[in-house]
């Protein structure tokens, strides 16, 4: 179920996202067929949003693996982590 979940949130993600775009373009389309430039800056404001959104959501997808979930445990000055990664201190 958990796993359901995620999947409906990441997919809820990514039709905002989509949706963000279209306005976008949309906007982009209005402001050139009117020579709009209040228009076009609106359409800029809504891409950096959608790309800040993007970013934000690719982050978390990054951060969601299944080796998150483990442990970091200190080993003699060097710090293990699940993938095998080792940080010395």
């Amino acid at each position: 179920m958990r796993e359901r979940t995620r999947l409906e949130k990441s997919l809820g993600a990514v039709r905002e996202i989509e949706q963000g775009l279209e306005d976008a373009v949309g906007l982009i389309e209005l402001a050139e067929a009117e020579n709009d430039q209040a228009t076009l800056d609106e359409a800029e404001a809504e891409l950096a949003k959608v790309a800040e959104t993007a970013a934000k959501k690719q982050l978390e997808s990054l951060l969601s693996g299944e080796a998150d979930d483990e442990e970091i445990e200190p080993v003699a000055g060097v710090l293990s982590f699940g993938g095998g990664a080792a940080v010395a201190r």
